[in-house]
This record gives C-alpha cells, structure tokens and sequence, in this order.
C-alpha cells in the first residue's frame, strides 16, 4: 500500500487498484475491500453512492449486479487516475521501495 493523501483513505493497494481497473466491468464490495482496505458499511455506502452518481453523470448503468458499481466512474468519483497510479507503482518499484519486497 502507499500513501495518496485523498480524503478519509490514506492507502491503497495500488497493484490491486491497478489490476481491478483492467481487469473487471464493476466493482462489488470485496472489490473496493481490496483497493482501500477494511472499511465499514457506512463507509462502502457512502463509496458507491459517489460511484453510482459519477456513473449517471457518465451514463454507465450497471451491467451485471445492480449492486455493482462501474469500475471507470468508480475511479473518476474517488479520484484515482490510473496513468498516476501506473507512475507511482513504477516509480517505487524502480527505487526498490513496493512493499513486500
């Protein structure tokens, strides 16, 4: 995880975030889990609900799950710019600094 200083998360799994961004349509809950961290109800709430009115603003109704939140409006709506995020990963890759390592 690394820090982003936006809002009330100041981590994210920034391989997760990455890999869902490409690789899913929607994002369910454990989904959101994975990028953010443990959260609770109030707060994966509030998440969708900023995800789902990005989504009426881009036109994206949900495909599979009503549940579900579209995964490009989801990230305009919390902010989160893959080409950054693609930046930030490289960079802390290339300085030896990825957690886990």
């Amino acid at each position: 995880m690394t820090k982003t200083g936006r809002g009330m998360f100041n981590t994210i799994n920034l391989e997760a975030a990455l890999r869902l961004y490409y690789e899913r349509l929607e994002l369910n809950c454990d989904d959101v889990r994975e990028i953010f961290g443990p959260m609770g109800s109030t707060t994966m709430s509030r998440m969708k609900k900023q995800a789902r009115e990005q989504m009426v603003k881009d036109g994206n109704p949900p495909i599979w799950d009503a549940r579900n939140v579209n995964t490009v409006s989801a990230f305009k709506a919390w902010k989160l710019d893959p080409a950054d995020l693609e930046m930030r990963l490289a960079k802390l890759r290339k300085l030896g600094l990825e957690e886990g390592e």
